[in-house]
């Protein structure tokens, strides 16, 4: 707290424009005090201090009302309340009223308020005039800042740094980011208001007048004709007269034209004098503005010096009293990087020469600057003052200073610096964040990206906030932070707040050596916050020191020259540095052991050592012992600290193939069994050596069970003989059992803070099939057992602990939830609610299990075979799967088509786990159920648009899901086993994956045929191929289609005929093509396809003659076709029932004898001309495949491809290419998508013509 008559010389803390222009607000204002702008602390102590030096400037200047009349004080309250807007509305409509008369009988206040909004300045003037001085000053000012704050006035520049709006309005705040409002205020009523002024201006009025004009202008070079009238004067500024003169100056200063203030300047006082204070101070200013517009460097310096000793007279000036003291000093902070007296700081100890009083004045200067500069949104600006007041404060205490008058009167300003350091530290902590370093920007592949796109970045969100300044960096902060000698200075209390919060940011810019000396300064005044940031300081260390940690909230990538963000694959922690970083953390661990009461804590120093360890080995004794001392001389929860720590290890990242793929080991998976085995056996004999020393502490041998269970279960893994598996397992068990005995022995006298649950819930989790639940995957039955042991052994605790660990126990299962995979909720609940019973706590699990069993209730997965039960062995049958649920259920999820989506979904589920592939999951899950008694053919899902039908249940509907293909392996199987769908819903704790599973579905596969299965509207397609016709031999190609599934082919069609062979046809099952859902029922659509070979039967007589199947039924539907030339030509039943012919046996036999010796002669005429008689005949035969007679895309895509496909051709590899390019392109051109376009039948021809004569020739 600062005394009474120091600071009631020194000008106004903060004067805010933002102030309400009544009330206590509009008082504190014209005291010079805005609490508003303050941090509370600061706020109290100033606020407490000023009181009497408030109270002392009444006396000296008493307010308007004091001894006036009851009359003169009514007026005193009504002028008051006025309020000048001064709108283009409020204008327009004011003198409307006056042109009609209505303002013709309003009293003297009212009268002063429309002449002033009507800008009636001179009646204005005449009011003003008849008011006594103090309070017509105070109605003046009043309408003064009340149209400037109207204007919204925006910032000014860099110049002044003194005063004026840029100090008032702190930047960036809402009054700075709206656009100007329409206020119907022209410059030259400025001059108006000036001259209205009852008294010549003081020199803060002509500044406040100059912001207003500033104002009104927006545009500087708009102020010529205003610079103009002040030359030539009028009644209060300008003209002749010095005191006019000096008026405009600061008019001029105000309105941020300092170029033309210069001609209305006073005289510069000599050096030699003391000089006026306020002249000093506009010279000041003017020479500032001049050094700053200067183009000529030799200029700017002379002007910057002339500055320099300008702002020093003023803060030496022998009244103590300068009115622009804060000013002063705040333009030597701006002007010393720039000048050779500031450059190297020594002029800060000088500016404590002279007399203790004026030390005193210049401290409580520094002081006011410092306070008023919170507000400020400059960080820059606002670190400038703290450690401006910082080398004060320190020249002041050196032995000098201290010989030179510091007294402990010092001691109070020195204080209210502190709080305001401590307001900057404490919004450094808040909301800085300390900087990274920059590059190459990394996806979570390792790609590379652009860096800052897309980069969430709250700090510069936070500091988008008008109403709180950006906070100065840590490292600013610290620079400026006290001294040890100014932290000697301040009351015990404080000066451990300071230290604690210098440690704050020492833990927060990652220095955690230089916060150590603090610690222990803090901890002989206050050991319990000692301990605390002692924890922070250790978690901070592990932190910093942690390769495999978050890349971007570490420098371990930097240090190394790895690029910002990349993976952590790519930095591979050496030996050299973990010995590095395990020596550093045994120095700290010993040195805050010295230091601190009950440091360092347990958890954190494990922490930190598993963050300097690599991730991809398992601790060594070696390493422990550095960091921890001999194993047997540490205390039970630091060792079970540590083999917790370890014993997680083990059980997760240490066996992670991708782990040790990340930390490039490159051991195989041999040597990464034998590393982890390596780690159990250490955990064993530490887990011993614990136990040796302490027999009856419960958290060792909760270790040991925990350490065993997770051995045995890694054994098991590894295909380790049942009988190694299983004693491990069973003394992971008694190990637990005994854990929590001796936990019962202790539990009584244990306070409230000290109970846990954690041996009842590790064996829990053990029941359910992994010590953590974080590493429990897969579902396993717990042993009733086991939970009736866990049961017992809570029951056996005394009351009122026994209900108190129900309730820890029942209070963890709402939080274990949110941990937890989601299929794995309703088992974990199940077994839980087991052991807790009925006790309190576990009434909201009991709610959560069971909404899970309504849900249960409401869900059914129904399995129906398509036909009847009977389905043999053989043949092929089909069953549909359905969901058949309640009506509300599928309203309240949102239905159930997301189950019959093909891909996962793109993104996230509302809690943050990806979207899972339904069908994929069942379809697999399914397959595996099955095939130990089925052939599963095919699984073919219903449409996902399809919806849910009425199955004649009320209140429920059926959504189809799936149509499975399946065959029985053989007559022994009786049943289609239960299949299971997993469902995934919401509840309060997340996401949770139900289990709908459906019931047994009994057949009946003796037979090895069964009964037909259901098909109608059956179609076939029955298409000729008679390319073999030549060589006695048809195919027959049939494809067929059915509501159903299609029946065999025997069973469809009469394919055998007389004369004629026929080719076996293999069995194969119908293709399911969809499942659709109408009013009637659910049909699945099969499609089939045949391929049948005909020839004459060798052991036949007469004509073999081919004709088409006809069909079984006279319900199905038959198209029959013909393959011709490249084209399918469609036939009429009458023509396809005419026949075929095929070679014509009988006529040949008959022939024969004529044929022979016709052969023979020819034979015998043609030796001689043997040769020639080759090639006639080569040229007489016709084609191997000759080209169609009107060629069409149809039909000579037709030849090309049994050009391709005749194995007889012996075509050059540069044919067969050619072949296929040109086939394709036929076929993209006029058989794929789009239109076709138009070919001509002669170049059909000469493609045609040309492949024949290739083939012929390759023959």
């Amino acid at each position: 707290m600062i005394a009474a008559g120091l600071l009631a010389s020194c000008p106004p803390l903060v004067r805010s424009q933002e102030t309400a222009a009544e009330g206590q607000e509009e008082e504190e204002q014209e005291e010079g005090v805005d609490t508003s702008t303050l941090p509370p602390d600061v706020a109290a102590v100033l606020r407490a201090q000023l009181d009497q030096a408030l109270a002392n400037s009444r006396k000296e200047s008493p307010s308007p009302a004091q001894g006036a009349t009851p009359e003169g004080d009514r007026r005193f309250q009504e002028l008051g309340r006025l309020t000048f807007d001064r709108s283009p509305t409020n204008v327009i409509r004011e003198l409307a009223l006056r042109a009609s008369g209505s303002r013709t009988n309003l009293g003297p206040a009212q009268q002063f308020q429309s002449d002033a909004v009507v800008g009636d300045w001179p009646a204005a003037g005449r009011f003003l005039a008849t008011l006594p001085p103090a309070e017509a000053a105070r109605l003046y000012r009043s309408l003064v800042d009340q149209m400037t704050r109207a204007l919204r006035i925006p910032p000014s520049g860099p110049l002044p740094p003194d005063g004026g709006i840029a100090a008032n309005v702190p930047q960036g705040s809402p009054a700075t980011q709206r656009p100007a409002p329409a206020v119907a205020i022209l410059p030259e009523e400025v001059i108006a208001i000036a001259d209205a002024h009852p008294g010549p201006l003081d020199e803060e009025t002509a500044q406040a007048l100059g912001v207003l004009l500033r104002g009104t202008l927006r545009n500087p070079g708009l102020l010529e004709p205003v610079v103009a009238q002040l030359r030539r004067g009028t009644p209060r500024l300008g003209g002749s007269d010095p005191g006019s003169r000096a008026a405009a100056a600061a008019l001029l200063i105000g309105a941020e034209a300092l170029g033309e203030a210069g001609p209305f300047m006073p005289p510069e006082p000599p050096a030699g004098e003391p000089g006026e204070p306020r002249s000093l101070d506009l010279h000041a200013r003017f020479l500032a503005a001049e050094a700053q517009q200067a183009r000529i460097p030799g200029e700017a310096t002379d002007l910057r010096r002339r500055a320099w000793g300008m702002n020093l007279r003023i803060l030496r000036h022998p009244s103590g009293e300068s009115p622009g003291r804060e000013a002063a000093l705040r333009r030597l902070m701006q002007l010393a990087p720039h000048t050779a007296q500031g450059a190297d700081g020594a002029w800060i100890p000088r500016l404590l020469e002279g007399t203790p009083d004026q030390r005193m004045s210049l401290l409580a200067t520094t002081a006011n600057l410092t306070a008023s500069g919170i507000a400020l949104r400059d960080p820059v600006q606002r670190q400038r003052n703290l450690l401006f007041a910082r080398q004060l404060v320190e020249g002041l205490l050196t032995p000098a200073g201290a010989n030179t008058g510091a007294t402990p009167r010092w001691e109070k300003p020195l204080e209210v610096l502190a709080i305001l350091w401590l307001h900057e530290a404490e919004l450094s902590s808040l909301r800085h964040r300390k900087a990274r370093p920059r590059g190459a920007a990394y996806d979570a592949y390792g790609n590379a990206i652009s860096p800052g796109v897309g980069d969430y970045d709250p700090e510069e969100l936070q500091n988008r906030d008008p109403l709180t300044p950006p906070p100065i960096p840590h490292e600013g902060v610290i620079a400026s932070a006290p001294t040890p000698a100014w932290l000697d200075r301040l009351t015990p209390l404080l000066g451990t707040r300071v230290r604690l919060s210098l440690v704050d940011l020492h833990i927060r810019n990652e220095e955690e050596a230089a916060a150590l000396p603090l610690l222990r300064d803090v901890a002989r005044v206050a050991p319990t916050a000692a301990t605390r940031a002692a924890r922070e300081l250790l978690r901070s260390w592990g932190r910093t020191h942690n390769p495999n940690g978050n890349p971007n909230a570490s420098e371990y990538q930097a240090r190394l020259g790895y690029p910002q963000g990349m993976p952590a694959a790519g930095i591979p922690l050496t030996r050299a540095a973990q010995e590095r970083n395990l020596r550093e953390l045994a120095t700290l661990a010993r040195e805050l052991k010295s230091s601190v009461p009950g440091a360092p804590d347990e958890k954190a120093l494990v922490a930190a050592f598993a963050a300097a360890h690599s991730q991809a080995e398992v601790y060594r004794t070696e390493d422990l012992e550095a960091v921890f001392g001999p194993v047997r001389e540490l205390s039970p929860a630091t060792l079970g600290e540590l083999l917790q720590s370890l014993r997680g290890r083990l059980a997760g990242q240490w066996r992670s193939p991708k782990t040790q793929q990340q930390a490039q080991t490159h051991r195989s998976d041999r040597e990464l069994s034998a590393e982890v085995t390596r780690g159990y056996t250490l955990l064993s004999t530490l887990v011993d050596q614990g136990i040796a020393g302490a027999p009856a502490d419960w958290r060792l041998h909760l270790a040991r069970g925990a350490a065993l269970f997770d051995w045995a279960e890694f054994d098991y893994g590894n295909k380790a003989d049942l009988a190694t598996y299983g004693a491990k397992r069973d003394a992971a068990f008694a190990a637990l059992e005994q854990a929590a005995a001796l936990y019962a022995r202790v539990a009584p006298t244990l306070g409230a803070s000290e109970e846990t649950a954690a041996p009842y819930q590790q064996w829990l989790n053990a029941t359910l099939g992994a010590s953590d639940l974080a590493y429990l995957s897969r579902p396993a039955e717990p042993s009733p057992k086991q939970l009736d042991r866990i049961t017992a052994a809570l029951g056996a605790l005394p009351q009122p602990s026994r209900d108190r660990h129900l309730g820890l126990l029942g209070r963890a299962l709402s939080e274990n939830l949110q941990s937890l995979k989601p299929e794995l909720k309703p088992l974990y609940l199940d077994a839980a609610l087991q052991v807790i019973g009925d006790h309190p706590s576990g009434e909201e699990a009991r709610r959560v299990l069971t909404y899970y069993k309504d849900l249960l209730r409401e869900i059914q997965l129904d399995l129906r075979v398509d036909g009847t039960p009977r389905v043999g062995h053989t043949e092929p049958f089909g069953v549909f799967v359905a969901l058949r649920h309640t009506e509300a259920v599928a309203r309240e999820s949102g239905g159930f088509g997301r189950y019959l989506q093909a891909q996962p979904g793109q993104g996230f589920t509302p809690f943050g786990q990806p979207q899972p592939s339904y069908r994929e999951d069942f379809e697999r899950q399914a397959r595996e159920r099955l095939a130990p008694g089925f052939e599963v053919l095919s699984i073919t899902f219903h449409d996902p648009k399809g919806g849910p039908r009425g199955y004649g249940r009320p209140g429920w509907s059926e959504s189809p899901y799936a149509y499975l293909l399946l065959k029985a392996r053989d007559a022994a199987i009786d049943r289609i086993p239960s299949l299971q769908l997993d469902m995934d819903f919401l509840d309060r704790h997340g996401q949770v994956v139900l289990p709908i599973a459906s019931s047994p579905c009994p057949i009946d596969a003796r037979p090895e045929t069964g009964d037909p299965r259901p098909a109608g509207a059956v179609e076939i397609i029955e298409i000729l191929d008679p390319r073999e016709l030549a060589s006695g031999r048809v195919t027959l190609e049939i494809k067929a289609s059915a509501h159903g599934l299609l029946p065999p082919l025997d069973s469809l069609l009469s394919l055998d005929q007389p004369g004629l062979v026929r080719s076996p046809v293999p069995p194969t099952p119908p293709g399911i093509q969809r499942v659709e859902a109408s009013p009637e029922g659910v049909t699945a659509f099969s499609e089939q396809g045949w391929s049948v070979t005909y020839h004459p039967d060798p052991a036949s007589r007469g004509e073999a003659t081919f004709r088409f199947p006809l069909p079984r039924e006279d319900s199905t539907k038959v198209t029959f076709k013909r393959l011709e030339q490249g084209d399918l030509l469609l036939l009429s039943p009458e023509s396809a029932h005419q026949g075929l012919p095929l070679q014509p046996r009988g006529s040949f036999r008959r022939n024969l004898g004529w044929l022979l010796p016709a052969l023979l002669l020819l034979a015998a005429t043609a030796l001689w001309r043997l040769r020639s008689l080759r090639r006639a005949e080569a040229t007489q035969q016709p084609p191997r495949h000759p080209a169609p007679a009107h060629p069409t895309p149809f039909s000579v895509v037709g030849l090309l491809e049994r050009i391709q496909q005749d194995p007889a051709l012996h075509l050059t590899r540069g044919q067969r290419e050619e072949l296929q390019h040109q086939l394709e392109a036929l076929r993209k051109a006029h058989f794929g998508r789009g239109p076709a376009p138009t070919a001509s039948e002669e170049s059909l021809r000469t493609l045609a013509k040309h492949w024949s004569d290739t083939a012929d020739r390759a023959s």
